[in-house]
């Protein structure tokens, strides 16, 4: 009883070292367990025997209760049961070993490797539906809030439409409880948002929800009656609990910034392609048109560059600084730079006269050309280079995450050799997920340790253990059974569940 318990104990410590964001989540299961099993161990140990002291001999006879006599029933045909067939079956299992043994190993075998392969589907944390649904609209940046505000009242109007289509016959409400809707949130910084809006609805309970309409049906539903808002730059929908992070979530680096929006155009056109892939979008916030300077060839040979030309272009419209002069408390700044008259149109600019190092002046058009783009309204970096992150979302509900992700990975391997100067790497969840399964292995490492020192004590042999444990494998196959024969994808918390089946199974 004792090692019973300690190693039922063993499976669930590495839930407490698994990294992630929702490795504290896991934690809190084994924290919950461990002391129940020792308290339980201790209740075995002192109370336990105190209670049995106490109790008297249950004698069976035709006077029982109708529950008694229903027990009695249900465990004759069960002895029945085992010695008709289990007893039968065991003993020539065990006079066939070998064959028992290779049937065994060549199940476990082609269990392994249908999840290997991925005809198992995978998903690192299941969906879990809420009873809120919530769409986000972001237009470019420079959009008046008049302009928002009437896509957003669009998008509230179609979540109404779903309220007055589903009503509960049976008391006249509708499972669509309330409709939210606000435009131009201020961000964290308290920077007011004009170009944003955020429509949510609450749901009844499930219990509660007559019809019984899943919630993604009810967005998907949702989205159809929006239709198509022209000028979008984003607008996605979230109707789940405990959103860690995108199911496809790929960050690009470079300093290239051409390429790097040329690589990012390219995956999105080819994640549109996957079937169970949907709400491809990127986190670049294109800002206002901007004059982007170029410098010209020959600027180079009369010493010219696009640092000078920058400097001069900004001390003649911006101004340069050569004097304060202090007035009283106030400190004022005296700016030399082109009157208004000649600082007001892109022809002042263009026209301007550009000094060379020598001291010669030439026209502005003759070393530097101007292109109009658009600019960013948030420049985002890592390690000194401009990055991008394009995010998708997965259908988990039919599609195997990892199937797609690797899809995903090979033709990022297959375009990136035409954007050399631009890296990737996968991030979100699936960084997540690299995390949490690194700490979970080293766990395993440690649990299956732990478990074959305490087998190791009470056998008092170092073969034996191994002989106990090498049906913890079965123990992974049955449970890998159990979901195709429901339906299932696996999950981060099947495999916890096979941890904690491991120390129970080395029990029995």
């Amino acid at each position: 009883m004792t090692f019973g318990v300690l190693t039922t104990i063993a499976a669930f410590v590495p839930m407490l070292s698994i990294d992630g964001r929702r490795g504290q989540m896991f934690a809190y299961i084994a924290l919950v367990v461990i002391p129940a099993l020792l308290f339980s161990l201790v209740e075995t140990k002192l109370v336990l025997p105190a209670h049995l002291k106490h109790c008297k001999p249950v004698i069976r006879s035709e006077n029982n209760n109708w529950l008694e006599k229903l027990q009695d029933a249900c465990n004759d045909r069960l002895q029945k049961i085992i010695r008709g067939y289990y007893h039968p079956f065991i003993a020539q299992a065990i006079k066939q070993r070998y064959l028992t043994a290779s049937v065994f190993i060549g199940s476990c075998m082609i269990i392994l490797s249908l999840v290997a392969g991925g005809h198992i589907g995978y998903t690192f944390f299941p969906r879990i539906e809420s009873e809120l649904a919530r769409a986000k609209l972001t237009m470019p940046v420079g959009t008046p809030y008049e302009l928002t505000d009437r896509y957003t009242r669009k998008i509230a109007k179609a979540a109404k439409t779903l309220q007055e289509r589903y009503i509960n016959q049976a008391n006249g409400k509708s499972i669509i409880k309330a409709v939210y809707s606000v435009t131009g949130q201020s961000d964290r910084s308290g920077n007011p948002q004009p170009q944003e809006g955020r429509v949510m609805f609450e749901i009844a309970p499930p219990e509660h929800r007559m019809p019984n309409i899943p919630v993604r049906r009810l967005v998907k539903e949702w989205r159809q009656l929006i239709g198509v808002i022209p000028g979008v730059e984003d607008l996605n929908f979230r109707a789940e609990i405990g959103h860690g992070g995108s199911p496809v979530d790929i960050q690009l680096q470079s300093n290239e910034l051409q390429q790097l929006e040329d690589f990012a155009d390219d995956i999105k056109q080819r994640m549109l392609t996957l079937a169970e892939i949907f709400d491809v979008n990127d986190n670049f916030e294109g800002g206002k048109q901007e004059l982007r300077l170029n410098i010209k060839p020959q600027a180079e040979f009369l010493g010219l560059t696009l640092s000078d030309l920058a400097h001069q272009v900004r001390q003649a419209f911006y101004g340069l600084e050569v004097q304060r002069i202090q007035r009283n408390r106030e400190e004022l700044k005296v700016m030399l730079r082109y009157p208004l008259s000649e600082r007001h149109s892109l022809n002042n600019l263009e026209t301007m006269l550009i000094r060379t190092p020598e001291g010669i002046e030439v026209p502005f058009a003759d070393v530097a050309e101007l292109q109009s783009v658009q600019g960013s309204s948030i420049i985002r970096r890592i390690d000194r280079n401009r990055a991008f992150n394009i995010t998708a979302d997965i259908n988990k509900a039919k599609g195997n995450t990892n199937t797609i992700k690797q899809e995903v990975s090979g033709f990022l391997q297959d375009i990136s050799p035409h954007y050399p100067d631009v890296r990737f790497s996968f991030v979100g969840e699936s960084k997540e997920q690299d995390e949490s399964f690194s700490s979970l292995l080293l766990g395993m490492f440690f649990m299956l340790v732990v478990i074959y020192a305490l087998l190791a004590i009470p056998f008092a042999s170092y073969l034996q253990p191994f002989i106990v444990m090498s049906v913890i494998p079965f123990g992974v196959v049955g449970a890998v059974l159990g979901h195709m024969i429901l339906g299932m994808n696996l999950t981060i918390n099947s495999i916890l569940g096979m941890l904690a089946l491991s120390g129970v199974v080395v029990n029995d």
